[in-house]
């Protein structure tokens, strides 16, 4: 249809309404229902009656109406942008010529990971938010927004015992996981990215106890890192098939010479989201070697430690107000050290924070969830998507959200009661036997002399000192490899500094002069593709 650019959306039609959509089948309900998308309490009826899983979304048109809805974490972006009284919708950004960038949103960016609220890297190009029902007036082309989901934890809930906790933990994810299991043809095999930690080992556990047997589990990394060598036994115990995928400087330069991975950058990036790189390599040469198959679907333990508190502690509790909140929001997620932050990210929180009802202790989860969880973690599936294959998140089917939402502060602060109930009726005990891997390292590692000197050490002086003194290590999985061979230095990379945004010139002379080893994977990522933009752009350098 005119104007509407989504790839891959399944289509149908029915005398002037249109719906495009990816996910459930049962969506295609709405074509017949399309009231149950005129409000957010419809809207959640709808979903909850048809017991709709996660990923979807959805764009119903109509004569006078266009209507978008993303699923609660955003899984498959959409934009759009208004012009010459026409809007235009897409789930690719590219589709737009003479992107106009905005150095304030890059700046953001930059700092944070991902761009905030519906922004993306240029002018008058938006996106939908998670959880946002998007209805635009045709004639008019105003919108009007509404969220059907927020995520507001109940911190004065009822105390909830350990008992309690795993009978109806239990329960729905046995439900949510038949669910899903009922969508995948039988001879298709589910994959499953398996860790050393909790939430990708609680996905096998439900498969093993539903006797699901068409499961391959993977890992990746260095040779006998931690995680791997848990994720061995623990898929092995399941008596599931375990591969593992080695990474190495030259493999990831191969990726890089073959193009794959800039066309994947262009993929996930969309003005909004560092691509994810993490699993590219393991998803790529699983493929290669016809280990994972066509109509095969991932199963990611995205993202279970947010929901049960992993991501909430006493310094959410002490934020009593706006200014404490959105300082500890700041620091908690950015990808540059805290001196570094600017008051172009702190402002746009600040406007987040003041279009919202939320109570200080709770906006750092709230932009968590908004933000980190849907436009990094969750977008991160997107790496299954380039390569063919579909996924599902147990975790975010929104029963399960809502139910961990009504846990209570001492509940779910540090992941109180979910570590609690884990090995007491949650997890089989084959697998209870198995140590975690925050168990085996320590939750706490203690800060060397070495390393308190150079926290206080300016990031200049760290910079030079880099430069002559730091070997190279790669560790557990050598994100750290991605972009080692592709320059002798981070200016090899990224060429001159002059062309970001001036506030944050100072910071990014101090990477310049290392290699690119040394520095974190998503802060490279995010000047990577920042510098493709700018490259692209028709403004030359932005002031």
């Amino acid at each position: 249809m005119k104007n509407i650019f989504l790839n891959s959306y399944k289509h149908i039609s029915k005398d002037e309404l249109n719906l495009f959509y990816k996910g459930d089948s049962a969506i295609e309900k709405l074509i017949s229902q399309k009231d149950n998308l005129s409000s957010k309490d419809s809207f959640n009826k709808f979903i909850n009656d048809n017991d709709i899983i996660t990923p979807y979304s959805i764009v119903l048109i109509t004569i006078e109406e266009i209507i978008i809805v993303s699923d609660i974490v955003r899984s498959y972006p959409i934009f759009y942008k208004i012009s010459d009284g026409n809007i235009y919708i897409t789930d690719d950004i590219h589709i737009f010529e003479d992107k106009e960038l905005s150095s304030t949103a890059i700046s953001v960016f930059l700092q944070a990971g991902f761009s905030l609220g519906q922004s993306t890297i240029y002018h008058h190009i938006y996106g939908v938010q998670a959880a946002e029902i998007l209805i635009f007036n045709n004639l008019t082309t105003k919108a009007k927004s509404q969220r059907y989901f927020e995520f507001k934890p109940n911190l004065k809930a009822k105390d909830k015992s350990i008992k309690d906790f795993v009978t109806e933990f239990d329960d729905l994810m046995k439900g949510i996981i038949n669910k899903f299991i009922s969508k995948i043809p039988s001879d298709k095999k589910l994959i499953v990215p398996l860790s050393g930690g909790y939430d990708s080992r609680i996905i096998v556990n439900y498969l093993r106890k539903l006797n699901i047997e068409n499961v391959i589990c993977y890992s990746y990394g260095r040779k006998n890192n931690t995680q791997s060598a848990i994720s061995e036994r623990v898929a092995k115990s399941c008596n599931y098939d375990w591969y593992f995928v080695e990474y190495t400087e030259e493999k990831w330069n191969n990726l890089h010479k073959s193009g794959l991975i800039e066309k994947y950058i262009d993929f996930s990036f969309q003005g909004v989201s560092i691509p994810h790189l993490q699993d590219f390599l393991a998803v790529y040469e699983l493929k290669q070697n016809n280990i994972i198959k066509d109509g095969d679907v991932f199963i990611p333990g995205h993202t279970l430690d947010m929901l049960s508190g992993g991501h909430f502690n006493n310094l959410d509790l002490a934020c009593t107000d706006k200014s404490t909140s959105i300082k500890r929001t700041s620091s908690r997620h950015s990808i540059v050290p805290v001196t570094v932050i600017q008051d172009s990210y702190i402002q746009t929180l600040d406007s987040i924070y003041e279009n919202i009802e939320i109570s200080p202790a709770l906006f750092q989860e709230f932009i968590n969830w908004q933000e980190r969880q849907a436009k990094f973690i969750c977008n991160s599936c997107r790496v299954y998507e380039y390569f063919g294959f579909e996924f599902y998140l147990p975790f975010w089917h929104i029963k399960l959200v809502n139910y961990f939402l009504q846990l209570n502060q001492s509940n779910r602060i540090e992941r109180n009661l979910f570590k609690a109930a884990v090995r007491k009726g949650i997890l089989l005990p084959k697998l209870s036997a198995i140590e975690f891997e925050d168990e085996l390292n320590g939750k706490l590692k203690k800060t060397t002399t070495k390393q308190k000197i150079l926290n206080k050490t300016p990031l200049v002086v760290r910079s030079i000192l880099a430069r002559f003194f730091s070997k190279k290590n790669f560790q557990g999985e050598s994100m750290n490899q991605i972009y080692s061979l592709q320059g002798n230095t981070v200016k090899d990379i990224l060429g001159s500094y002059k062309s970001y945004p001036t506030e944050m010139h100072s910071y990014i002379k101090t990477l310049l002069f290392r290699k690119p080893y040394m520095v974190n994977s998503h802060v490279l990522s995010s000047l990577v593709v920042i510098k493709k933009a700018l490259d692209k752009s028709k403004q030359g350098e932005l002031n």
